[in-house]
C-alpha cells in the first residue's frame, strides 16, 4: 500500500473523520472508495432510462424559485397549508 499525504482545510478533515467514523471506516478507506467511485463514473457514461428520456423537457419551472421552494409550495398546497 502506498502512503499519500493530503492537505485539506481543518473543516474538511473533521468532516472526513466524522463521516468515516459514522460508517465504521477510516478516512483512508473513505478516500479510496471515493476515488474508485469517481473513476468508475468517469469510465461509464450516465445511463438515462427510456421513460426519463421521454419525459425530459415536458415541464418548465418558474424562474426565480429554487427546486426546494417549488417542492415546499407543492407540499403545502397538497396538505392544505397556506403561506
Amino acid at each position: 500500500m502506498t502512503q499519500l499525504t493530503l492537505s485539506v482545510d481543518e473543516e474538511v478533515a473533521e468532516k472526513a473523520e466524522r463521516l468515516a467514523k459514522k460508517r465504521g471506516s477510516t478516512v483512508s478507506d473513505a478516500i479510496s472508495q471515493l476515488v474508485r467511485a469517481a473513476d468508475a463514473a468517469e469510465k461509464e457514461p450516465l445511463r438515462i432510462s427510456p421513460i426519463a428520456r421521454e419525459l425530459t423537457g415536458i415541464i418548465t419551472l418558474p424562474e426565480g424559485k429554487t427546486d426546494r421552494e417549488i417542492i415546499e409550495g407543492a407540499l403545502m398546497e397538497h396538505y392544505g397549508f397556506k403561506p
